[in-house]
């Protein structure tokens, strides 16, 4: 801190704590407009997760225990990719997501999402029932009402990691009430 000085580490607290919805965001919208989450984002979202920590004063076997879980949820939400269920891209991001959340919160990120992907298939339901058979002149729109299209499930994890993200470390040390 004696580097940066105080206003410069405030700023850099912040700016990190900021990447976590950011990068979730630039993903949501890749995901309505491509079905494409990039590796890179997924990548940059996961290694930001150890400065936000540290910056957060966690110790090493908590950072660790971080990594454990965003390793465990790459594995087990692999298998719904495996049967066909969820994209690549949206276990990338989910995982890189838990990495950020750890133990404390990845239930409430697991069921927020859930709960997000539910509302968002339900009304890409209606919305595709309601514009069979249009034509749209923006590729990604057709592509979005397209009743065989899958679901961007990028959308829903960035909403969860937008509502735990109140409730990181990171958040309250750069933010503090």
């Amino acid at each position: 801190m004696d580097v940066l000085g105080a206003d410069s580490f405030e700023l850099l607290v912040v700016v990190i704590a900021c990447t976590f919805p950011a990068l979730l965001s630039l993903a949501a919208v890749g995901d309505v407009l491509r079905y494409l989450i990039p590796n890179t984002l997924c990548l940059g979202l996961a290694l930001l997760a150890i400065p936000a920590m540290a910056l957060s004063g966690a110790d090493v076997t908590t950072i660790l225990w971080h990594g454990v879980v965003g390793m465990l949820v790459l594995v087990v939400v692999s298998l719904l990719f495996f049967r066909g269920m969820i994209g690549g891209g949206d276990v990338k991001l989910l995982a890189a997501a838990a990495i950020w959340t750890g133990w404390p919160l990845i239930v409430p990120l697991l069921i927020y999402t859930a709960c997000a992907g539910g509302l968002i298939a339900v009304a890409l339901l209606l919305a595709r029932r309601c514009t069979r058979n249009r034509e749209f002149q923006q590729a990604w729109l057709g592509k979005l009402l397209n009743p065989s299209s899958g679901l961007p499930y990028g959308v829903a994890i960035a909403i969860a990691g937008w509502i735990v993200w109140f409730r990181l470390p990171i958040f309250s040390t750069a933010f503090p009430t």
